[in-house]
């Protein structure tokens, strides 16, 4: 099999390629290095540095080499940034993902696994969140996730099949291949973890938020089980043939203090942080309703303790400061 995967320089993607070659499987991978970095790519994967928006290139790259299956990672995401930069956001994960489709339909490819995020849904205030929860994204980010969806089910139309896969907050590393985000980042785990070891003050937005706590409550996914759940659903859309639109979280939450102890807890160090208020688009709870996941995949998650994460995610850290 062989498998395009844009975006996997990046920090999911760099993960999910260990995952593909592991079994076999042939990884083209398109990124512009924008946000993904060299050090991520597995060296035995194809490397274009282009950009998606580059259609023509991608149709040749499809035909040339026979190319049947997409996963399409490559984004701008933050829903902060996106407050900041519209247009950026517009331009990489709308108009990029019309030129992908485009490329995927002029090559015929089969199977297209697209990465969403629970951002679509926009605020939320106690309930778990299931695929059928109002979408009212509260940011360009979630708002550009929410039209890329849109734009993969109506161009589908017995073309190609898809599976659309909404993440919740993505965290970990894969340390045994030494993959993980690297710094640019606007992610919590790693921003802990680098004020620990820069020894700074971060900064929590927000602690009066209506939860148990006052923090606000997110369901962490590990990386490196998100990225195995990709290659479940490219098996099933090979071998099916059916179409997804699918949560991808573990179905509980952690606050925001909850993690913070966690991660002082695991290092033994105190970390400085202080109180801002919120801002525009925080969202005071959001936790995934996986019904749907476990009833579609027989789905055993190996790092559902936000412990582990945490570990993995200091390791790494450590890791970057001797390999950068």
């Amino acid at each position: 099999m062989k498998v395009l995967l844009t975006g996997g320089a990046g920090y999911i993607g760099s993960v999910l390629s260990n995952i593909l070659i592991k079994n076999k499987i042939k990884v083209y991978i398109v990124d512009n290095l924008s946000t993904g970095y060299p050090l991520n790519i597995n060296k035995k994967a194809f490397f274009y540095k282009r950009d998606i928006r580059d259609e023509m290139f991608l149709t040749k790259l499809l035909k040339k080499e026979k190319i049947k299956n997409v996963i399409h990672l490559a984004a701008s995401m933050s829903n902060d940034d996106s407050i900041k930069y519209p247009s950026k956001y517009y331009m990489n994960n709308i108009y990029g993902t019309y030129k992908l489709i485009n490329a995927c339909e002029n090559s015929k490819v089969n199977n297209i696994i697209f990465s969403s995020s629970c951002a679509i849904y926009g605020k939320n205030l106690t309930k778990k969140i299931s695929e059928n929860h109002p979408k009212n994204p509260v940011a360009p980010y979630g708002l550009t996730k929410l039209i890329g969806e849109r734009l993969i089910i109506e161009r589908a139309k017995k073309k190609f099949n898809y599976a659309i896969l909404r993440y919740f907050n993505v965290v970990g590393a894969d340390l045994k291949n030494k993959n993980g985000q690297i710094y640019k980042n606007n992610q919590l785990f790693q921003n802990i973890a680098l004020s620990m070891l820069n020894q700074k003050t971060l900064s929590i937005y927000g602690n009066k938020f209506k939860t148990k706590d006052g923090y606000a409550v997110r369901d962490f996914i590990d990386v490196n089980d998100l990225a195995y759940l990709h290659f479940r659903f490219l098996k099933n859309l090979k071998t099916n043939k059916n179409n997804y639109i699918i949560n991808c979280g573990y179905g509980k939450g952690s606050t925001v203090k909850e993690i913070i102890d966690h991660f002082q807890s695991f290092s033994k160090a105190k970390l400085k942080y202080k109180i801002k208020p919120s801002r525009q688009g925080d969202i005071p709870f959001s936790v995934c309703n996986n019904a749907k996941l476990n009833t579609k995949i027989n789905w055993k998650p190996r790092f559902n303790d936000v412990r582990k994460s945490i570990k993995n995610t200091i390791h790494w850290n450590q890791y970057l400061v001797n390999k950068l």
